[in-house]
């Protein structure tokens, strides 16, 4: 099975592998106001505490949440899993990213 993740370590860094940084944007596509909260985000990069952690977005705002940072050998893809919530409604994806 090919994970797209290689386990060899870069020549010359001492065995430190690069860091790389996620960025989350999250967008009202609705004609409405909402208030969204962040209950979760997991990768292979790690769990991580969103900040912010809830927003209140317009119509057509977005909100891009602080990168989140990790150490791994070179990825071609990522699965990632957010969970979000609004006073009314929640909701849990996972999406996989790949590198083009």
């Amino acid at each position: 099975m090919d994970t797209g993740i290689s386990g060899n370590r870069p020549r010359g860094s001492g065995g430190a592998f690069p860091r790389q940084a996620l960025s989350i944007t999250l967008k009202n596509t609705s004609q409405e106001s909402i208030t969204v909260r962040v209950q979760e985000i997991v990768s292979i990069l790690g769990n991580f505490v969103p900040f912010p952690e809830r927003a209140t977005l317009g119509a057509d705002e977005s909100v891009t949440l602080e990168p989140m940072r990790g150490s791994l050998a070179n990825l071609d893809r990522l699965e990632l899993t957010v969970a979000l919530a609004t006073d009314n409604d929640r909701d849990r994806q996972t999406i996989m990213l790949q590198r083009e």
